[in-house]
């Protein structure tokens, strides 16, 4: 980022933000299918299901819905969502999970997630979490990059195999 460019900007989403986010979720969507097509396979209404879930999560009291801006444009977003942890563990508080994290572009995780990250641990924490877990897909590369530098460790991977033998349809 150069010496010029204006600092990005986290606050708490908006309605005005979600066509901007929806855009970004469709676009991981789009990224993550190519990964793993049947995994992450797009569901032909995935616009307009993101949106009516996204729209609900801004107002939820167990979620924290936070954005990025640069120069007056969103640029990022991250949502995390208080969850219970299976009856078998115990870690102790509450665990806060972020499945929807995303940049307009690779480059700007650094510039744009991290800051959002920081926000939402210092959030997260003076609601009583006790940890984050971050959804990051196998081959999202400058994303777990990021996650690497913020000091996260990998908890878990899921392996998957399709088992079907006729073509996917995209």
């Amino acid at each position: 980022m150069s010496q010029t460019a204006p600092k990005a900007h986290v606050r708490l989403a908006e309605t005005r933000d979600l066509d901007a986010v929806v855009l970004m979720t469709e676009s991981r969507r789009i990224q993550y299918q190519e990964y793993q097509p049947v995994f992450w396979r797009k569901a032909k209404d995935s616009t307009e299901q993101a949106y009516e879930f996204l729209e609900k999560l801004l107002t939820w009291d167990k979620a924290v819905f936070l954005v990025s801006e640069q120069a007056g444009k969103v640029n990022g977003f991250l949502v995390a969502t208080e969850v219970k942890a299976p009856p078998v563990y115990d870690p102790q508080g509450a665990t806060y999970q972020v499945d929807d994290f995303c940049v307009i572009s690779p480059d700007l995780w650094l510039v744009a997630g991290r800051p959002l990250l920081a926000e939402t641990r210092r959030r997260v924490r003076e609601r009583g979490a006790v940890q984050i877990v971050v959804v990051c897909g196998d081959r999202d590369i400058a994303k777990a990059e990021l996650l690497r530098r913020e000091k996260l460790s990998i908890a878990s991977n899921w392996w998957t195999q399709p088992l079907c033998d006729r073509p996917l349809m995209m």
